[in-house]
């Protein structure tokens, strides 16, 4: 048992000795004021990188307002007579989320600096690398740091003044800084990068050189003060989501000339020209009917979105497509539509009411999720996959009807927070439903409830209802589930043809395709058809023979 303290006890050792590290570390900070002061912080000195806790380097700033903290000075044991530590290497995110950091200064010793070491801080108005640093530099007073092999500039903030030199702008470079308004992007940069600009919630526009060929995922997301971007024509490649969450846009406009992309018929959207994809829109945006997929994040976070025409050219919508779109109230997802993606219309508060086709298998993770305005809800029978979470956090639903006869286990708490809607399934599944997660989540579950039709037409032909009921020169009613498609089929007969197919009022015969008609009917719905004669039956009797045109013969003649 000593044996093993033993290897213990030189286990840790042997670790504190690789870190470099001691029970505590100091770093010197410059308040507002002028005067310095000694802040004990977390950090882990691994070498000469430093990684410093995230709450301790808030505690450092909290203490002093609007501080600066000096990487030429960072100590442990006690502030400045402990070991001292040359600064090499600055880890991810050490200065993450550091609100009041209003300057910093790189030492010259730094050839290293992490993933978003700086993001989020910001209050930072002047940034400097220190002259003899052989890999970054602050070229002419731009107050942002620049790989200088590259021409990259991967660090900047509100003061930032671009230099002609720098070639790309990258990853994370201003991400998060709430306090630039304003960037001049010069003629030599040729790419934005990565989350570039993400959040920069007060810019308000931005003007896109044609040298830029680029522009990364998430861009400009969140970029809810813009109002109008202009995507030159030189640009051949733009990421997921670069205008994801740009709230305020009202225009969207594609160069003409572009190569990959296109905003045509004054559509406010970017569209990539061979797949038509509509990838960026904003709430003015109208999709032109030759689009075929909306893609990831296309109107995510738009909230000014109120209403949306998808044309029946669409088959797919990508994930987070809608989400966010809180002022959009209702959606008429089209029948070409095979799939929901996952999250594509997660959070969208304001809406109420969904219509889900019969085209529809999949669908995907959170598709749904806390849309709390929706008050009810039909999963058509195609459905064979319900994500994780697709429905949860609908709390205003009060109905669910699954016309799902093939019974599957969904993803898990796909109807979770659901509790007060009632369930309503097709005759003699109920306790199938009962026992299948997460269907059982539902406290009531009932049968679909049988509606009735009344349907009437004249002699000239035949209408078949779900290849079970026939009608001809009368009036009946037929009996179904409410909101179950069927099928209609018109049989005219000898030489007549159907003239006309009335529901509820409502001229529906353009939708006849093939003498055949799908559609849902609800209940106390009335349908009327019309088969007329024949062109060529003059007489009206049902057939074309020689007595039409002995008829024909007498009209023209007047007898």
């Amino acid at each position: 048992m000593k044996r093993i303290y033993f290897y213990l006890f030189v286990t840790m050792v042997m670790l504190m000795l690789s870190f470099n590290s001691a029970w505590a570390q100091y770093v010197k900070v410059t308040a507002e004021d002028g005067t310095e002061s000694w802040i004990e912080i977390r950090i882990t000195i691994i070498g000469t990188y430093i990684w410093v806790d995230n709450d301790g380097w808030q505690r450092a700033i909290d203490g002093n307002t609007k501080g600066a903290i000096d990487l030429n000075d960072v100590w442990s044991e006690s502030g400045g007579r402990g070991t001292h530590y040359q600064v090499t290497g600055i880890g991810d995110m050490v200065f993450c989320d550091c609100s009041g950091l209003t300057s910093v200064v790189i030492p010259s010793s730094v050839t290293n600096i992490g993933y978003q070491a700086f993001y989020g801080c910001s209050g930072l108005t002047s940034i400097v690398v220190e002259s003899g640093n052989t890999v970054y530099d602050s070229r002419n007073n731009c107050n942002a740091i620049i790989e200088t092999a590259s021409n990259t500039l991967i660090v900047g903030c509100m003061n930032t003044v671009i230099p002609f030199s720098v070639t790309s702008i990258g990853d994370d470079a201003f991400n998060n800084c709430s306090g630039l308004t304003s960037v001049d992007i010069p003629s030599s940069v040729t790419s934005i990068g990565n989350q570039t600009f993400s959040y920069c919630s007060h810019l308000t526009s931005v003007d896109i050189p044609s040298s830029v060929t680029s522009i990364g995922l998430f861009a400009f997301y969140g970029c809810s003060g813009l109002t109008s971007v202009e995507i030159p024509s030189s640009v051949t490649s733009i990421g997921d989501a670069a205008f994801g969450y740009c709230s305020g846009l009202t225009s969207v406009v594609v160069e003409l000339g572009n190569s990959v992309y296109d905003s045509r018929i004054n559509c406010n959207a970017i569209i990539e020209t061979s797949s038509n994809t509509l990838i960026a829109g904003c709430k003015n945006t109208k999709i032109p009917s030759s689009v075929t997929s909306i893609g990831y994040g296309a109107f995510d976070g738009c909230s000014g979105l109120t209403s949306v025409d998808i044309p029946s050219s669409v088959t797919s919508i990508a994930w987070y497509a809608f989400r966010y779109c809180s002022g959009l109230t209702s959606v008429d997802i089209p029948s070409s539509v095979t799939s929901i993606g996952d999250c594509t219309f997660q959070y969208c508060s304001g809406l109420t009411s969904v219509d889900i086709p019969s085209s529809v298998t999949s669908i995907g993770y959170g598709a749904f999720n806390d849309c709390s305005g929706l008050t009810s809800i039909s999963i058509p029978s195609s459905t064979t996959f319900i994500g994780e979470y697709a429905f949860s956090g609908c709390s205003g639903l009060t109905s669910v009807t699954s016309y799902i006869t093939e019974v599957f286990q969904t993803g898990e708490d796909a109807f979770y927070g659901c509790n007060n809607a009632s369930l309503y399934v097709p005759k003699g599944l109920v306790s199938t439903y009962q026992s299948t997660a997460d269907w059982k989540r539902f406290k009531n579950i009932e049968e679909i409830p049988d509606v009735t039709l009344a349907i009437s037409c004249n002699n000239k032909g035949k209408v078949l209802v779900n290849g079970t009921t026939e009608f001809t020169n009368n009036m009946g009613e037929v009996s179904f589930y409410d909101g179950l498609e069927n099928t209609f089929v018109f049989t005219p007969e000898g030489n007549c043809q159907l003239e006309q197919v009335l529901i509820d009022g409502l001229d529906v015969t353009l939708s006849v395709k093939n003498n055949q008609l799908k559609t849902i009917i609800h209940e106390g719905s009335k349908m009327i058809v019309t088969f007329s004669k024949s062109s060529g039956d003059v007489n009206g009797d049902g057939h074309m023979n020689i007595n039409d045109v002995v008829a024909l013969v007498n009209m023209i003649l007047g007898q």
